[in-house]
């Protein structure tokens, strides 16, 4: 008697038949990102043969089917927010009202830390097909070139850029106008009085850092004002950096009067150098911020500082997005909120603003 048997299953075609194959399945098995693996399956992008040859292999092995995602995407109702990290008070002052509009619109937001590390970016980017999302607003890290906007770009989801950019022109942005905030600053200073400016924080290869600096060059030039190079001293955004700096700074001879620090956090760290070496902001040494953060109003010493409003650019990001979603072909935008100079004590004139 002949019996017939079929063949059992190996332990991964059983693992399979449990587990839905995802794209990044896919960009596993071949080695590849999983926006590469997109394209490959929309036949788009520059690929070599040899690539689209090893996806589609991969993508036939497991079984995978490929559903563009475009249409179902906009349905789903998450929408990323790509940021450096919500421990920068700014950022999180600006989230709160981008939520806000997503929510009343019917998105939910999904935030995305990159802790400022481009490779971190990258590779978040190389999962948003995965992530299935509606769209993305993102900060970019600094470093972010226009290539890797065109990666985003390359995936289908609509984004738009807020904070930092990488020219203007091709893709929506939403930013404060850097240049004018920085020329508030140093006029303010110098109409007090104060010639030897300092410039304190910010990393060189940051859009906004470029930005001020050009501005606080320009100004510098403009009123026959020495630019005195040991007094720029680029750094990290945050409180140590305005710390250290001051502590250099102050240990030289002969040293600014004044101080202009990239953000609120580094003017905080400023406020504090100043106070270890037994001196006080506003009384011995004058100190602008940047931001308009809450925390500014509310220091031990409140901060003089340029309120590039992180709660407008929060609104115009959230209102953006929506748009770009539900009309993906309109012309990009650059919508860049003017800043305003908010005078308090750190500086050692009469509050206003």
């Amino acid at each position: 008697m002949t019996s017939s048997t079929k063949p059992a299953s190996t332990k991964s075609q059983r693992s399979r038949r449990l587990k839905k194959v995802t794209l990044q399945d896919v960009a596993t098995a071949s080695g590849v990102s999983a926006t590469t693996v997109s394209l490959v399956l929309q036949n788009k992008g520059e690929i070599s043969e040899a690539t689209r040859k090893k996806v589609r292999n991969a993508s036939k092995d497991l079984g995978y089917q490929y559903a563009n995602a475009s249409a179902a995407r906009r349905s789903t109702g998450f929408i990323g927010v790509l940021i450096d990290t919500m421990e920068n008070p700014y950022f999180t002052e600006m989230v709160e009202p981008l939520e806000t509009v997503l929510n009343d619109a019917g998105f939910t937001s999904v935030i995305l830390n990159t802790y400022g590390d481009r490779k971190r970016q990258d590779h978040l980017v190389d999962s948003l097909d995965h992530l299935n999302l509606s769209g993305l607003v993102i900060i970019p890290a600094s470093g972010t070139d226009e290539q890797s906007l065109k990666r985003i770009k390359a995936t289908k989801i609509p984004f738009v850029m807020g904070i930092r950019h990488t020219g203007f022109g091709e893709f929506d942005y939403v930013g404060p106008n850097y240049f004018s905030g920085m020329q508030q600053a140093a006029k303010h200073l110098f109409e007090l009085g104060h010639m030897a400016i300092a410039l304190v924080g910010g990393e060189r290869n940051n859009t906004a850092y470029i930005e001020r600096y050009s501005s606080f060059t320009s100004f510098m030039n403009a009123q026959s004002l020495p630019i005195t190079p040991e007094w720029v001293l680029p750094g990290p955004s945050v409180f140590s950096t305005g710390r250290d700096a001051t502590r250099t700074l102050l240990a030289r001879k002969p040293h600014p009067s004044a101080i202009i620090a990239y953000n609120d956090i580094v003017a905080c760290g400023v406020i504090r150098g100043l106070h270890d070496l037994g001196m006080v902001a506003g009384k011995d040494i004058a100190v602008v911020g940047f931001d308009g953060i809450r925390q500014a109003e509310i220091h031990s010493i409140p901060i003089t500082t340029v309120s590039t409003p992180p709660e407008r650019i929060g609104f115009e990001l959230g209102q953006l997005i929506i748009k770009r979603i539900k009309e993906p072909d309109f012309m990009p935008v650059n919508i860049m909120p003017p800043p305003k100079l908010l005078v308090r004590q750190s500086c050692g004139s009469e509050p206003r603003g």
